[in-house]
């Protein structure tokens, strides 16, 4: 996610760009691996420090206000939120749904490859 953002470069974007780039972008770069894998809170809260400090411009030489709390932001849209997905949640969904597929479907390859493991 580090080499993502060396990329983009947060003084040309204001709040509004950087939102929806982070909810875009950074949010999904750890769904492939949070499918398979339980990651540690430590992690979870890294990723999730990691978008909150790009969303309010903040970076290792200069630090900035941030103006709304981060439970604010992670409230859906309806709730005056942007829609933002906390990593550990996100997390425990994804794995909660390969289970589900493991036992609905305990013929398939990828179940029995689960199970007996």
């Amino acid at each position: 996610m580090q080499q993502k953002l060396a990329g983009w470069k947060t003084k040309f974007l204001n709040i509004a760009g950087r939102a929806i780039l982070a909810k875009a972008c950074l949010n999904n770069i750890p769904t492939h691996i949070m499918q398979y894998i339980h990651l540690p809170k430590e992690i979870t809260k890294k990723i999730d420090q990691i978008q909150r400090n790009f969303i309010w411009g903040t970076t290792s030489a200069k630090r900035k206000l941030h103006l709304i709390k981060w439970d604010t932001l992670t409230k859906g849209k309806n709730n005056g939120g942007l829609g933002m997905q906390q990593s550990e949640p996100k997390n425990k969904a994804l794995l909660t749904k390969l289970a589900w597929r493991a036992f609905t479907n305990p013929t398939s390859l990828w179940a029995s490859l689960l199970i007996n493991k």
